[in-house]
């Protein structure tokens, strides 16, 4: 095959091989080197970005969780405290006494009551975030002192707690009731009836109950920047039977057995573990969140969940990552043009010498490939040897039709020295081919046959029946 029957695709020089094969290759190792960066290759020891990203919103969720459940404690706690000193001052104490211990008469004294309902419309005031109501409960269930002066001599709304709360032995009780299909935090303290050395008897005169609304200390306590504020994530506070209590953002108590998140979440505060985790919700989102368990008692307590949404939490990682694919890209595009530049400078040269080999095919000789400077060294050697090579077929190729040349003329003097030969014979000499034709007569031959000697070639190439019948006639 000779040199033109490679043909002239596009992807067939070594300049477009050289931007292809770089390119498929730089395309290759730099996916390759952005999926080990994001997500890694643990077999490698290679820890990636989305693994040190999801670790980072883990290690977020936990702190907010615990931050949650510790402000919850601590709120919880400064609220008993504060019901407790309530209880147990010496100006309460004793006006509840002085009040639970008279004769029932058609009417409570009205100085001790509003005494006792300034002391606890003081505790309302001091934390405002804090209380919703704060009342002193009989036995009976009737309302003896309020906050709210209104409520007195009412009956007291949230009976079941109550039950709870005047149990013998129990001298504080936190749980949850509805308000209005709002979820609210009770609280209580129980003032023990004492005996003149004031010793405890072991009855419970009274109970002094808090009212809060636990969404507004939820929001009042470590909203925790970035966390529970941030769109796309959820934190909640579940009571002990798994009502909804508080939740940022706010969402109603009803939704929470309608809304994928929220039943979930709910479900899992409530398992009393502490945990964090990545799980699929049933409308197929993914979560990451981490649970606290809050504990009030034996076996009772609340659950603390926080969640954030993959898919945004994840969103400036997604971000970056396609960033950083564009700029990779730049830079191999970058580099295709260089390569493609020096890919010239090796293949030009090269197809300088495949031109020039073509036009010595083609019979020029004299055709040399151009030395020039800032080529490889491997290509000026190669054209060097081409042009040597050139060189001594040139030389061959003069030196052979030299000596055709000379041959020829040799075989045309001893052509003519050989007819001269056979003229001088006095005898008919005639030279036959092996078809019977004559190839050559003498002289004497062709004035024997009666020929001129001008016309003796005529003979040449005729048969010998031809030259009797001739001489016949």
């Amino acid at each position: 095959m000779t040199a033109r029957g490679t043909g002239h695709g596009r992807l067939r020089g070594i300049r477009e091989r050289i931007i292809t094969y770089f390119g498929v290759l730089s395309l290759l190792g730099g996916g390759a080197l952005l999926l080990v960066l994001v997500y890694g290759a643990p077999w490698l020891g290679i820890e990636g970005i989305h693994g040190l990203k999801e670790a980072e919103i883990v290690r977020a969720l936990e702190n907010a969780a615990d931050l949650k459940k510790q402000s919850i404690l601590t709120w919880l706690g400064s609220r008993r405290t504060e019901l407790a000193l309530v209880a147990n001052s010496e100006d309460f104490a004793g006006s509840a006494a002085a009040l639970l211990h008279q004769p029932a008469p058609p009417a409570p004294p009205e100085d001790l009551v509003r005494l006792l309902c300034q002391h606890l419309a003081t505790l309302t005031r001091t934390a405002p975030d804090a209380y919703d109501s704060v009342a002193l409960v009989a036995p009976t269930g009737k309302v003896i002192a309020a906050s709210d002066p209104g409520q007195v001599g009412s009956s007291y709304r949230y009976r079941e707690f109550l039950d709870a709360a005047f149990t013998v032995g129990a001298s504080e009780q936190i749980g949850t009731a509805l308000h209005d299909r709002e979820p609210v935090i009770l609280i209580s303290r129980q003032l023990a009836v004492r005996d003149r050395e004031g010793g405890e008897t072991g009855e419970v005169a009274a109970v002094l109950v808090s009212v809060t609304r636990p969404q507004q200390s939820l929001e009042a306590l470590a909203l925790l920047p970035g966390i529970a504020d941030a769109e796309g994530n959820q934190m909640i506070l579940v009571g002990a039977r798994g009502e909804l209590l508080a939740s940022l953002p706010e969402r109603e108590p009803a939704s929470a057995e309608k809304d994928p998140l929220l039943a979930r979440l709910s479900r899992q505060a409530m398992t009393m573990t502490e945990s964090a985790r990545l799980e699929t919700l049933d409308d197929g989102r993914r979560i990451i969140s981490a649970y606290r368990y809050v504990p009030l008692g034996v076996a009772q307590g609340w659950g603390i969940a926080v969640a954030m949404d993959q898919e945004k939490a994840f969103a400036p990682l997604v971000s970056t990552k396609t960033r950083a694919a564009l700029f990779g890209l730049g830079l191999i595009a970058i580099a295709l043009v260089l390569v493609g530049w020096g890919g010239g400078r090796v293949a030009g040269p090269i197809r300088e010498l495949r031109n020039t080999v073509l036009a010595l095919e083609d019979g020029d000789l004299s055709a040399r490939a151009a030395a020039k400077t800032g080529v490889p060294q491997e290509i000026a050697d190669l054209a060097a040897t081409f042009n040597s090579m050139a060189g001594r077929i040139e030389d061959s190729h003069q030196q052979l039709e030299r000596k055709v040349a000379e041959r020829t003329r040799e075989l045309r003097h001893e052509k003519e020295n050989a007819r001269r030969y056979l003229d001088l014979a006095g005898t008919m000499l005639i030279l036959l081919g092996s078809d019977g034709r004559i190839r050559m007569i003498n002289r004497a031959g062709g004035r024997l046959l009666g020929g001129r000697k001008k016309s003796f070639s005529t003979w040449t190439g005729s048969t010998t029946s031809s030259l009797l019948t001739g001489r016949r006639k």
